[in-house]
């Protein structure tokens, strides 16, 4: 088994991959301590790589990460069928865990999945005595409960898991995107990037042809004469000048060309614009041209309305002197009709007054006319004479004593029938009109009440 780890995945595993490579020969318990033989087979949808492996998991395992121990699928056996085979230091000790071997890609996804296993000592069936009893049962009950409710969160947390790999997964082609974009971009810029490198090889050769006429006339003016020794350095010095204002020239070429091939793009722009701009002037000229007839005619109207104006500020100016003339005799009105109201809301609250004692005086009235109903009923009862001009006194609250008269001494005469009878005449002390009706003569007197009230 090789030292080093195997291709890994984070990514919980497809299930649909499970079937491309098939194990056969699963044991259902293995011994512990012992090496184990791993058999599988590749089906014709599956084609093996070099870095593919198998693992020993744990049941419940999520991701190829989770790999107990592992060892490499490259085997040389010929035939469908391939084996290999785990050592035991490798292998887990005995417990009561499930385990299963699994084959993954060079890409880390699963292939093939076994049935699950234990490493356990194996024990003869003769040998195994099952003895049930009910506490046994409930137990056994109470664990089918528990592991029922572990696999209904087990399959909430799958669900979930397959949610968040269907996340992933668009992040990931949204990465792709990205990155394929990138590879464009880089494309476009290693292709400049080789424009450049050629620009500048070819600027190269050109130095070098420069350097090379440079030595040789060095050579030429060495073997000449030693006087000119200090020429030929001051010579160095400027071929050197010469040297980086040749590199400063090829940098503003290369300015140059961009800014040409700019200016190239703008002048193309510049040229659709002109031409847009072209007909936009004549249309504008023609808009001018009717513009122009237009305030022909708006001029014409405007000297019309100016005259209407003028003759209106004359009319306005008049009607604004009238309505000065009307304020100014207005105010007068004004404070006039400001004390005329203040005087009605005075008479209305003395009314409001007078309105109260003449209910005050109604009931009163009305008290009085009983009394003097009593009393007539008393008159007649006792059928006594009363004196001429004597009458009965009614209060009035306001007004002092009134003398209610009811006309003449009254006439007493026998009835044929040897009966008597009685006529009460009642005079008005104010208008000495004469009555018969009690309630025709008491309506009568108040109202000479209320007018001298008012």
């Amino acid at each position: 088994m090789a030292s080093d780890a195997p291709p890994t995945s984070l990514l919980q595993p497809e299930e649909r991959n499970y079937s491309q490579v098939i194990f056969s020969k699963v044991e259902k318990s293995y011994e512990p301590g012992a090496d184990i033989d791993c058999c599988f087979t590749f089906t014709s949808e599956f084609q093996p790589e070099r870095k593919d492996w198998v693992g020993i998991f744990k049941v419940s395992w999520k991701t190829t990460r989770e790999y107990y121990t592992w060892i490499s699928a490259v085997c040389s056996e010929p035939g469908s069928e391939k084996r290999v085979t785990f050592k035991a230091y490798y292998l887990p000790k005995e417990n009561d865990d499930y385990y299963q071997f699994c084959y993954v890609d060079q890409n880390g996804e699963v292939r093939g999945v076994s049935v699950p296993f234990q490493f356990c000592h194996k024990v003869l069936e003769e040998d195994i005595v099952l003895v049930t009893t009910e506490e046994k049962q409930r137990d056994l009950q109470e664990t089918i409960l528990q592991l029922q409710a572990k696999v209904a969160l087990v399959e909430k947390e799958k669900c979930g898991l397959r949610d968040e790999r269907k996340q992933l997964e668009l992040e990931l082609e949204n990465k792709a995107a990205q990155q394929l974009e990138c590879s464009k971009r880089n494309d476009r810029l290693q292709q400049q990037n080789q424009e450049l490198e050629e620009e500048l090889e070819e600027e190269r050769c050109r130095n070098r042809f420069l350097l090379q006429t440079a030595e040789e006339e060095q050579k030429r003016l060495q073997n000449q004469s030693r006087s000119v020794q200090v020429e030929h350095n001051q010579f160095k010095e400027e071929n050197l000048n010469l040297q980086e204002q040749i590199k400063e020239m090829a940098l503003s070429l290369k300015k140059y060309s961009e800014a040409a091939k700019n200016s190239q793009e703008e002048a193309q722009v510049l040229k659709g614009k002109l031409r847009d701009n072209e007909e936009g002037h004549h249309l504008l000229q023609e808009q001018l041209q009717e513009i122009q007839m237009e305030r022909k005619k708006d001029k014409f109207s405007i000297d019309l309305l100016t005259k209407e104006v003028a003759g209106l500020r004359q009319n306005l100016e008049k009607k604004m002197k009238a309505v000065e003339t009307t304020e100014k005799q207005l105010d007068p009105l004004q404070r006039e009709n400001a004390s005329l109201l203040q005087q009605i809301q005075d008479v209305k609250c003395m009314l409001e007054l007078r309105k109260a004692e003449i209910s005050d005086m109604q009931e009163q009235r009305m008290r009085d006319c009983e009394e003097i109903e009593q009393l007539n009923r008393l008159l007649s009862q006792r059928s006594l004479p009363t004196p001429r001009h004597q009458g009965l006194y009614s209060h009035n609250p306001h007004e002092g004593e009134s003398l209610i008269s009811f006309g003449n001494e009254p006439q007493y005469g026998e009835a044929p029938g040897g009966g008597s009878g009685q006529q009460i005449e009642m005079t008005c002390p104010e208008c000495a009109a004469e009555f018969e009706d009690f309630q025709v003569f008491q309506d009568h007197v108040m109202c000479h009440d209320l007018a001298s009230m008012g």
